[in-house]
């Protein structure tokens, strides 16, 4: 609003009074209300010229929110709740659609042969691997509920055991799906690379790819990024071939067998 008289606090004249005032205050003039000019006094206060009858509004702030920590983590899972601790909130785990439930079985078997000690006849051996357990990233205060995590017995002769877990996978795996996509793309993408987890893979049921990320010393790279057609070596366990699309339930037809 243009004032007619008085001096602004820059010492000039006819300035705009609420551009005027917001910059002595650190204001926005959005929060300045006034009456109309007829009824409006000008008096010193300060050293800032205000209007008798304008009101300054501050800005509206929003109370800190206050972080949930992992003893709120504990309590929610003791009372029955299916939750995960992202990002300082307490988050429901959502119930799994068919596909998600079918591709993650999948993940299961085609990871088996390494479920098993090193060395053995019945595959290459060498991890330990979960599905649907808590793992804790103290470094951010969160915990999370992997749709699949791998533990390297080299590391760990002995199976991780504690509740949640609190030694660093060496791989994990999330399926996506419309409520988890941000987290799993962005805030656990995030967690794992600054704790350090060597391997991500993201299952995208709605898709139909594999996404293959490597640990990088400034962020994850992107190694593979396969489709159903594939059948790939993908790391860690690219001692075996993954067929991607069996993981969403398209089974190539078995070869005839040959003629004699």
């Amino acid at each position: 609003m243009k004032t007619r008289s008085g001096v602004g606090c820059d010492g000039t004249l006819d300035g705009d009074f609420a551009v005027c005032l917001a910059k002595c205050l650190g204001a926005d003039k959005r929060h300045l209300h006034e009456l109309p000019p007829e009824a409006a006094r000008l008096s010193r206060a300060g050293g800032i010229v205000l209007a008798q009858d304008a009101v300054y509004t501050p800005p509206m702030t929003e109370p800190a929110r206050v972080r949930a920590t992992t003893a709120d983590f504990l309590a929610a899972v003791a009372s029955g709740r299916v939750v995960e601790l992202i990002d300082g909130e307490i988050v429901e785990r959502a119930s799994p659609r068919p596909e998600h439930g079918a591709a993650q079985a999948k993940l299961a078997e085609h990871t088996g042969p390494f479920h098993r000690q090193a060395g053995g006849p019945r595959g290459p051996g060498g991890w330990w691997i979960m599905t649907e357990v808590e793992v804790s990233y103290p470094q951010t205060g969160e915990v999370f509920r992997h749709d699949a995590v791998g533990f390297r017995r080299d590391r760990h002769p002995n199976r991780p055991t504690s509740f949640p877990i609190d030694v660093r996978p060496d791989w994990v795996a999330e399926i996506l799906s419309t409520s988890n996509a941000r987290t799993d793309l962005v805030k656990k993408l995030r967690t794992l690379h600054l704790h350090g987890v060597p391997h991500y893979w993201i299952l995208d049921p709605a898709h139909e790819t594999l996404l293959v990320f490597r640990h990088g010393p400034e962020a994850y790279l992107d190694v593979l990024n396969a489709g159903r057609e594939d059948i790939v070596r993908a790391e860690p366990f690219d001692a075996v071939e993954i067929d991607v699309g069996e993981m969403f339930g398209h089974e190539r037809e078995a070869a005839a067998p040959p003629t004699s």
